[in-house]
């Protein structure tokens, strides 16, 4: 029988609060048509085509040019992205890096956002062509 190691739990004295809503903000690249190496571009075909015989045959239907263009369901990185319009969001400066920041809850809260007329679901906020994600939370400790 190893020996129990105690948990020891230190409560924060020192009141704090929020002083705004949580921001996730990612930096994006865009996705490339093909990949520099014949390892991934072997990669991305193969599951493509298995994606194709799994997902897009009879019962199912896949959009159009996700059953043309393998890039759209899965690709290799290509140079940072300057808009994304999936998310109806404008690249905006963090630091000196450019990404696209939204409130956390509006992410994590609802499987649903609806902007600008469109219904896009939230878990596809972090995607494979997230580069790097960071939430940000200002706190004031009196």
């Amino acid at each position: 029988d190893p020996e129990a190691i105690p948990i020891m739990k230190q409560d924060y004295g020192p009141k704090s609060i929020l002083l705004a809503p949580p921001i996730i903000f990612q930096t994006r690249d865009e996705p490339l048509a093909g990949c520099a190496y014949e390892f991934s571009r072997n990669f991305v075909d193969t599951n493509f085509n298995k994606g194709q015989s799994e997902r897009c045959t009879a019962p199912f239907v896949c959009d159009a040019n996700v059953a043309r263009d393998s890039w759209r369901t899965l690709s290799c990185q290509g140079e940072a992205a300057e808009s994304w319009d999936d998310f109806e969001l404008e690249p905006v400066s963090l630091g000196g890096i450019t990404g696209y920041g939204d409130f956390l809850y509006s992410i994590v809260d609802s499987e649903l956002l609806f902007r600008n007329g469109t219904v896009t679901q939230s878990k596809n906020f972090i995607t494979s062509m997230s580069k790097s994600a960071i939430v940000v939370m200002v706190f004031y400790t009196p």
